[in-house]
């Protein structure tokens, strides 16, 4: 075969790919995130989809959440357009909801099919075949899974943007795995939003974030609560989460020195159970309002109950029987559950005049940024904190950024985890063991 021949196949296999990648744009194209880890991490991983489809150009698919198998052991979902405001999504940015998806394709037969799927975490927390079929999603071949040149490790600079596009520009339908891998601590208290950005993904995240917010049925419910319990009076909220997991069965031991001992040691937020009653009380009294709301554990509940006691403060709670669920044709399909319960204890804290929120839990974070997506004032947002001078005061939100000085780069610590545990992945591959991700 002559050189002029060769080259002329060459040219014409390139033509070909330039073809199939102008039909792949000119298609509408897709985003779906995967929902894994409890409700309100979902909520975020949602955001930073809906933020990484807006730099995509993409249209996101919104999925339904997730069961919470910890708190209900229910493994039905709760369905997106119960929860959350879709019309005021669909306003603000171009999505469909999952059961959307076939008619927007043109393909009523599409059950689950993606074409890739985008890693925004570590390779060795690749999602397997089960945790996708739970949202009826079919598993992606492993050659299909891609490492985003985009994270919150590496960076988002326009370059590894315009690298990021061109690498998802033939997938029409493409998943994505996140977890605050877009963008760094954006499941902390206000994420981005109180810091001047420096790269196109934090810009997106606060430009579209705030946009999920709840839905009329669950603010019915909470505005319900609210009328019933409190009279329609001004109130103070607050969320107290032990951190983590193990934490909360700590705090329901008996207040001896061993459990001050586990607290100190297994508790990241060991100051919180010395500090959160004094907090609420000092917001009050600031406020000049005598009504507490208090979300929390079940499991701790008595402990923040006693703890709220012996500061003088009688707090509100919700229960199960406090959800008056819709009726008729205003009835929702998502069952009666804990996770549903805290949706919408969310929407009550969203209104109060003043938030108190853990650090540590992205359900404070929701909260957080629902009332930055109604308007509030973020100097009406706070954490508890542990620095000296907060022993009895929680922080404005505003206030703890500032004192902390966080960036969207992240620490060099947390960086230096992602790193080792990027090189004992690439060990792992390299030494032949069963493959789970794309070395990096």
């Amino acid at each position: 075969m002559t050189v002029v021949a060769l080259a002329l196949i060459a040219l014409a296999a390139l033509s070909c790919q330039i073809a199939k990648l102008e039909a792949a744009e000119e298609k509408q194209q897709y985003l779906i995130p995967f929902m894994w880890h409890g409700p309100n991490n979902q909520i975020n991983e949602i955001k930073e989809a809906l933020a990484l489809a807006k730099i995509l150009g993409r249209t996101i698919v919104l999925p339904d959440l997730q069961a919470h198998l910890w708190t209900d052991q229910n493994k039905e979902p709760m369905l997106f357009k119960e929860l959350f405001d879709v019309a005021h999504v669909k306003a603000n940015a171009d999505a469909v909801l999952m059961a959307e998806l076939p008619a927007a394709l043109g393909r009523p037969e599409w059950a689950g099919e993606m074409d890739a799927a985008l890693l925004l975490v570590p390779p060795d927390q690749r999602m397997g075949k089960a945790s996708l079929a739970s949202q009826l999603l079919k598993p992606v071949p492993d050659n299909k899974w891609l490492q985003s040149p985009v994270s919150a490790w590496r960076g988002c600079s326009p370059e590894q943007v315009a690298e990021l596009k061109q690498l998802v520009a033939p997938y029409q339908v493409l998943g994505v795995q996140t977890f605050h891998g877009l963008v760094y601590g954006s499941q902390w208290l206000a994420g981005p939003f109180p810091l001047e950005c420096e790269d196109e993904c934090c810009r997106a995240f606060k430009q579209m974030a705030s946009f999920i917010r709840k839905s009329p049925a669950i603010y019915d419910m909470a505005n319900t609560y609210i009328q019933e319990r409190m009279g329609d009076k001004p109130y103070v909220a607050a969320h107290v989460r032990p951190y983590p997991d193990p934490c909360v069965k700590i705090w329901t031991q008996n207040d001896t020195a061993d459990r001050t001992d586990k607290v100190n040691q297994y508790c990241n937020n060991e100051y919180l159970l010395y500090r959160f009653a004094p907090s609420i009380k000092h917001l009050m009294t600031e406020y000049k309002i005598d009504t507490a709301f208090v979300m929390t554990h079940p499991k701790v509940r008595e402990v923040v109950r006693s703890s709220l006691a012996a500061a003088g403060i009688t707090p509100l709670f919700m229960d199960l029987p406090d959800l008056k669920m819709p009726a008729g044709d205003k009835a929702l399909s998502t069952g009666l559950t804990f996770s549903l319960l805290a949706m919408v204890e969310e929407a009550v804290c969203a209104q109060a005049k003043a938030f108190v929120g853990t650090k540590e839990s992205s359900m404070s974070a929701t909260i957080i940024l629902e009332r930055i997506g109604h308007g509030l004032d973020l100097n009406d947002s706070y954490t508890f904190f542990r620095r000296l001078g907060y022993e009895e005061k929680p922080i404005t939100i505003p206030g703890w950024y500032k004192a902390t000085n966080i960036s969207t780069a992240g620490s060099s610590k947390w960086r230096s985890k992602i790193q080792e545990r990027l090189r004992l992945h690439r060990e792992k591959m390299a030494g032949g063991k069963r493959k789970k991700g794309p070395a990096t």
